[in-house]
Order: C-alpha cells, then structure tokens, then sequence
C-alpha cells in the first residue's frame, strides 16, 4: 500500500504497475541517497523533475516491513545528515508500526477467544441448563465444582409418550430418533415460556424443573397437551396415528448438585419429588387422564382459573402415606372440556360417594356422567370400579385408598 505527504513526485499509477522493479531497488532492508534517479524516472515511476531521492527501510528484526521514501527537484542532492535523520525517523516509526500491529492482534486474538468461550458457553448451556448453573451459585459452569449442591423446593414435571413402545416398532432407528427430536423440539419451549428448564430428556420422556410456582409447571403441562393435539392435526393429515401422552406433576424439595469424580461429573438431581411425579405420570395409565397432579402442587394453585377434578387417595409404591390426586383437564380439546365442565358436578359427586363406600349412589352419579359425555374415560374407570365393588364387595378396612403396586 502507498501512501504520501506533501507535493507529489511520484506517478502512483505507475508504482503500482512497477511495484515489483521498486520493491527490488528500494526494499532491501538499506538506507541509502540516490543521485542517479534514471532507473525510476526511465520506468516512470518518479516525475523527470526529481533530482535525488532518499529512503530507508521500516525494519523491525531483520523483518522489512516498507520504506519512508522522500524526493527533491533540489538541485542540491540529499546529505548524510539527512540520511542520519530519516534512519532514526524510520526506525522510531517502525517500532510504533510493530507496536499498533502487534496491539491490533492482540485485540483480535482477545475478541477470537471471547467468541470462542461465548459459544462454548452456549453449547455447555444446551447439555447443563443455565438455571442449574444459577441455583447452584454461579454464573458460569466453569465455576462449578464437584459436591456442590443446593435444597429447594420446586414443582417438578414428568411426560411420556403413551403407547411408544407400540409406536417404534413400526418406525426404523432413523425415523425413530428423527420423530424424537421433533416432538422434544415442540414440548422444549412449552417448558421454557413457563419458567421451567428441562433437566432431562429420557428418549421419548421428559424430566422438567420449576424452581417458581407449580402453575408454572401446570401452565407448561397444558401447552404441552395443545401442542401434541396441533401435532396429531398433521399426523391423521399424513394418515399416521394420533399420539397422545401422559403428564405427571408433584411439589417438594429437590437437591440439585454436581457428581461424579474429578475426571467424569454430572449434573443431577436427588430427590422423592422426582420419584413421585414420575409415578404420577405413570398413572395416567390407570385413571386414563392426561395430566394428574398432587395436592402439595394443588396448595400454590389458588385462585388460579385451572380446570381440576379430584381422583381420591393414592398410596404410591414405597411411600408410608397416601396422597391426593387431581386431574388437570383444561389442556383437553374444547368440546372436551366443555363437556367435563357441564358434568364436573356430577363427577365430584360422584367421587364423594365412591370414597365413602356408597356405590350405588356413587354409580347413578358416574352413569349420569357418561351419558352426557360418553368419551370420558376417568369417569368409565370409577363407573367400572364402583360396580365390582357392588357385586363383588370390599376388602375389610377399605378406606377408598387405591394402592399402586407399580413404580
């Protein structure tokens, strides 16, 4: 690159061209006076008027990096003294040149490592969510450490697709891990508008937490069933199968913390919460609802306008005491929800006499509840119920306490 100052002598049209005949003459790393400018004016390069020219190099540890060239129509030709000054001139500015170059590297190398740690960042944030990172105290994972932990009380969610095992024969491995990440790519941003980050996916399940309010996880949960309903839309469209999953929710403590050894750790998470929801969602199954949640979620849920029936008393596998059970049915399509909504009363009493033990009035109420709404499966399971435990009776101390001996 040329650059100048002052009147000109130099044709800049013609350097470019002779760049390789200047270079040759005047980069060779010297300092020198030229009196017989012939050679450059015979090539153009200097005006005919140009009676000497002096030049010394930009040189930087045997390294040239250019030259300071000056030029005169003087009739007095440059001298040593001015030779002298240009050589300290050019030296001064060939370490100032090296010192911005080398300060612009930096700069660059700085921003390139930034960028680079940045999206190291947001990878690391893709496998270990942010907001693990933040309960446990810090800001970036690379402050993490192994036994570091936290208590908190959170509201924690668990879905599952129904019937997978059923639905994978009929796909190849490819289309099964494609068809997987398509439906995790809908259910991730249910959680996330929420409040909540996924702490898992388990192939075709998902282990979410919410470190706010369980309506934050009910919300999330009533999304969720939405979206799989908008989902099925463009399935029966490609004459594939409805799909249709189960979502369980309970609220309690939770710890979050690093294990594993100084070579291998792993964010997890060790609680009962975690326990009880997936059971919760396993039974869905059995009261065919879709979303079933406990009453430790039920308490941060008042005055909140959510659709909700109580199921009873559920004695969960391993656990000492019963919980209580609601079935969340304001996710179902709307002319299910209207109809359980013009039948919850008969539902609620219904269940009221079930749990005292008095099946004949409990069957009328449920029997009044299917014929308003024939499809409403929870209502089929305790009609069912209710009429074996009519005919067939009840065990002693029956106390209306379903008893799960699944996990």
């Amino acid at each position: 690159m040329v650059s100048s100052y002052g009147k000109s002598f130099f044709n800049e049209e013609k350097i470019n061209k002779e760049l390789p005949l200047l270079l040759k003459l005047l980069l060779n790393g010297q300092a020198e006076i030229v009196t017989d400018t012939g050679l450059l004016s015979n090539a153009g390069i200097i005006l005919p008027e140009v009676k000497s020219v002096i030049y010394s190099a930009l040189k930087v540890n045997h390294r040239v990096m250019g030259a300071i060239i000056l030029a005169s129509n003087d009739t007095t030709p440059y001298t040593a003294a001015d030779l002298k000054l240009l050589t300290t001139l050019a030296l001064q500015s060939s370490a100032a040149i090296e010192s911005a170059l080398l300060y612009e590297k930096n700069i660059r190398e700085a921003k390139e490592r930034e960028e680079a740690m940045r999206l190291v960042y947001e990878a690391t944030g893709k496998f270990v969510p942010y907001e693990f990172i933040g309960a446990l105290g810090h800001s970036l994972i690379t402050d993490v450490r192994l036994g570091d932990q936290v208590k908190k009380i959170v509201t924690v969610l668990f879905s599952d697709i129904r019937g997978y095992t059923t639905l994978s024969e009929q796909m190849t491995p490819e289309e099964n891990f494609r068809f997987v990440c398509s439906f995790n790519e809908r259910m991730g941003p249910c959680i996330r508008r929420n409040k909540g980050f996924i702490n898992q996916y388990l192939g075709d399940a998902i282990m979410a937490i919410f470190p706010g309010s369980a309506s934050d996880a009910l919300h999330a949960a009533i999304e969720m069933q939405i979206e799989v309903q908008q989902l099925n839309q463009s399935r029966l469209k490609g004459n594939q199968p409805p799909i249709y999953i189960g979502i369980g929710i309970h609220t309690g403590p939770l710890i979050m913390g690093i294990t594993g050894d100084e070579h291998r750790m792993d964010a997890t998470t060790i609680s009962d919460t975690v326990n009880t929801a997936s059971r919760l969602e396993s039974l869905t199954k059995h009261y065919r609802a879709s979303i079933l949640l406990s009453d430790a979620c039920l308490i941060q849920l008042e005055g909140e306008g959510f659709d909700l029936r109580y199921l009873g008393l559920v004695q969960l596998k391993g656990k000492q005491e019963p919980i209580h059970i609601y079935e969340c049915f304001s996710g179902s399509p709307t002319e299910e929800l209207n109809k359980k909504q013009q039948t919850l009363p008969f539902f609620d009493e219904g269940i009221n006499h079930y749990l005292n033990s008095s099946f004949d009035t409990s069957i009328k109420a449920f029997e009044t509840v299917a014929e308003m709404h024939p499809e409403d499966h929870t209502a089929t399971f305790f009609l069912t119920s209710a009429k074996n435990y009519l005919q067939k009776g009840i065990p002693e101390n029956w106390s209306g306490v379903v008893e799960m001996g699944m996990k």
